[in-house]
């Protein structure tokens, strides 16, 4: 599920078509100077062909109160960005009266000083989006006032902001965030903010969040919730996330949740960090949030959950491992939690609330890996009243389940391409695919069983650069 994109955009310096002020209709595939800042009036439509690039000479600001519909596709995006010579541009930004049918789909965006996109009062769609290089006051790459958006499949790293919510920033607001990437953002750069915190998305002030199968890797605050921080009567809902690798200076490497509830299901928690309390998760003031079906595991910092006197969550049903300062702390514990007094289903020791305390065997957690090894603990050791995993089983614990019963076979289209320090494997994505195997051996016709595979994946390629570019190596990758 942990991904990284490396996208390049090339823009030369050919003839570029000037455009400001209000425009409507359409515009082509061609490079567009900006030369002021640029609306889009109430009751008219503006159409962005796949290949415009809008390269804006100031610190101009794209504003929409109508309608907009600015769709690449994933070979021809559109493109959003500074024109040379220009350090920074404002921003995107959907008002109050925009049509809520408006679309940014396939769009890079890049540059901007106020934040990469900020939607007010709407309910817009932004999908398969590059959100980089953003900052702003307050949610460096999107900022959501009093909106309803639709954000998927979306890529947001390296923006910052000096108050709250680096990659995400979202108050009032109900948006649902589903297969996103949200990694390497930044906040509380310098400065502080009512609800602080969420290097990668911060939910405030009543915001009511719905956040799907996302992976959240690499963010930063110096503040609270270096993942995600939710605060002031917000009502957060995560499903099949990954929490991973997050840095908060106060609290809550992972997520921070004060004076709020929050449902967590189903999620991977792993490897954040913060110097006090709550290395995976903090809970703060009056916070009341339930967390089933989640593996907390491996987290640096006071604790990988730390329970203020005021809070009173519902934790079952957990993996709770290898987090420094003890897995569960807090002065006044709910009675059982934690302690080791029965066996689940599995036969494996448990508190009174189902939680185990053991090595999740994830694949390959240091490259961003959370899978389960078949062997794991946490396979069928989620609520059984939860509903089924898709194989029919019971639910397991994390973000990931394990196909029981899956037999490997083998991919036919693979295609291999050398370059001067690696070799890169493509091949045809397969939709039931759970996880790709990669084998690597000096001998032609081997056998894939018992041998282990040189690396597991998500996606349909592998760069092996670990191969030495000279003789003869043979590869398979099988699928399960």
């Amino acid at each position: 599920m942990a991904l990284i994109f490396i996208l390049i955009f090339a823009v030369t310096a050919s003839a570029q078509a000037p455009i400001s002020g209000y425009i409507n209709g359409t515009l082509e595939d061609t490079t567009y100077s900006v030369e002021g800042y640029i609306y889009v009036a109430e009751g008219d439509s503006l159409i962005i062909e796949p290949g415009a690039v809008l390269l804006f000479n100031g610190d101009y600001q794209f504003i929409i109160y109508g309608y907009l519909y600015a769709a690449g596709t994933n070979s021809d995006s559109i493109i959003f960005q500074c024109a040379d010579g220009v350090e920074l541009w404002g921003t995107i930004v959907f008002n109050d009266n925009c049509d809520d049918n408006s679309v940014l789909s396939y769009c890079y965006i890049t540059g901007c000083r106020l934040g990469g996109i900020n939607c007010y009062y709407c309910d817009i769609t932004i999908s398969y989006c590059t959100i980089t290089g953003n900052f702003a006051s307050w949610g460096g790459g999107i900022y959501i006032n009093t909106a309803n958006p639709q954000i998927m499949h979306c890529v947001i790293y390296d923006n910052w902001c000096v108050c709250n919510g680096g990659g995400i920033y979202c108050t009032h607001s109900s948006p649902t965030i589903s297969d996103c990437i949200i990694y390497n953002n930044s906040c509380n750069i310098g400065g502080s903010g009512s609800g602080q915190g969420g290097g990668g998305i911060c939910a405030n002030h009543g915001s009511n969040p719905t956040i799907l199968n996302c992976t959240i890797y690499d963010n930063l605050t110096n503040d609270k919730g270096g993942g995600i921080a939710i605060n002031d009567n917000s009502v957060v809902t995560m499903i099949e996330c990954e929490i991973y690798d997050n840095w908060a200076l106060h609290e809550g490497g992972g997520i921070y949740i004060c004076y709020t509830e929050a449902t967590i299901s189903r999620c991977t928690i792993s490897g954040n960090t913060t110097p006090n309390f709550g290395g995976g998760i903090s809970m703060g003031w009056q916070a009341n949030p339930t967390i089933i079906n989640s593996i907390i595991e491996s987290n640096n910092g006071d604790g990988g959950i730390y329970i203020d006197t005021s809070t009173t969550p519902s934790i079952s049903y957990c993996d709770i491992f290898g987090n420094e300062g003890g897995n569960i702390i807090g002065d006044s514990l709910e009675p059982g939690l934690g302690e080791v007094t029965i066996v689940n289903a599995n036969g494996d020791s448990c508190d009174i609330f189902h939680n185990i305390f053991l090595d999740p065997l994830f694949y390959d957690p240091t490259a961003g890996n959370f899978q389960l090894q078949e062997d794991s603990p946490c396979i069928d050791a989620g609520d059984p009243a939860s509903g089924f995993d898709p194989d029919g089983t019971t639910a397991d614990l994390g973000a990931h389940f394990y196909p029981q019963g899956a037999q490997p076979q083998l991919i036919y289209d693979l295609t291999i391409s050398i370059s001067d320090s690696s070799v890169l494997l493509i091949w045809g994505s397969i939709p039931d695919a759970f996880i790709y195997h990669i084998y690597r051996s000096e001998t032609p016709y081997f056998e894939t069983s018992g041998i282990q595979p040189i690396a597991y994946n998500n996606s349909p390629f592998f760069e092996d650069d670990n191969a030495v570019l000279e003789g003869l190596y043979f590869y398979r990758v099988t699928w399960e």
